[in-house]
């Protein structure tokens, strides 16, 4: 006697392996595209990572840099405005002579000193006539203070260079009472110079603002 149900089962068997086959594939597709995510999103987390290290690096040894270069400034307009309250023009440009042997060529586009009413005395530019920087914010801002401290003022066109540069200054005090500002002219070369050699790739950009946020210079 024929068995008329085992024809069906074995459609039903035949049936369910063709089913089984592609929720096989389905499952191992799900998997496999689950480990490609949780590789990726670990290359992307340990990429932020490392680029973060590099930054925070970076930034430590751009931090460094600028304050060694501050003190360094901050020393010649310091000798500047001593040697010249003690020994007048002759004593200024012994120390301008100095900083400019300290220095890399290019360094300075002027080192110079302002009477009190910000008339321009002596440049190392051999400037000779009347020049005032009466108005200019580096020597408006040691007025009506005894405060003996370094100003940076803003990336301007000289007036003796004709070209752009950052000023720094000092006030000049003889006998307590104020006597004018001494100033160092910085070209924007020489700090993008010390910002290169920082810089941890070829592609990073370094940028020097001041506290309210003014640009003074760039890397590249």
């Amino acid at each position: 006697m024929a068995d008329t149900g085992s024809e069906p089962r074995q459609r039903r068997f035949r049936l369910s392996g063709w089913i089984a086959v592609p929720l096989v594939v389905v499952v191992f597709l799900g998997l496999y595209w689950l480990e490609l995510l949780s590789a990726q999103r670990t290359l992307v987390e340990t990429t932020t990572q490392k680029s973060q290290l590099r930054a925070e690096r970076t930034a430590s040894a751009v931090a460094l840099q600028v304050a060694t270069m501050m003190r360094g400034l901050d020393f010649v307009l310091q000798n500047m405005a001593n040697d010249y309250a003690s020994r007048g023009i002759a004593g200024l440009e012994v120390s301008i002579n100095n900083a400019q042997a300290a220095y890399p060529d290019g360094t300075f586009l002027q080192l110079a000193v302002a009477d009190v009413n910000g008339n321009v005395l002596y440049s190392n530019m051999g400037f000779k006539g009347r020049l005032s920087v009466a108005d200019r914010p580096y020597f408006r801002a040691h007025l009506g203070t005894s405060n003996a401290r370094l100003f940076i003022d803003r990336p301007a066109m000289g007036r003796i260079s004709h070209q752009w540069s950052l000023h720094f200054s000092r006030p000049v005090f003889r006998h307590g009472q104020f006597a004018g500002v001494v100033i160092a002219a910085v070209t924007p070369q020489y700090l993008a110079d010390q910002f290169r050699q920082v810089a941890a790739g070829p592609h990073d950009v370094i940028l020097l603002l001041r506290s309210d946020g003014a640009y003074l210079a760039r890397s590249a």
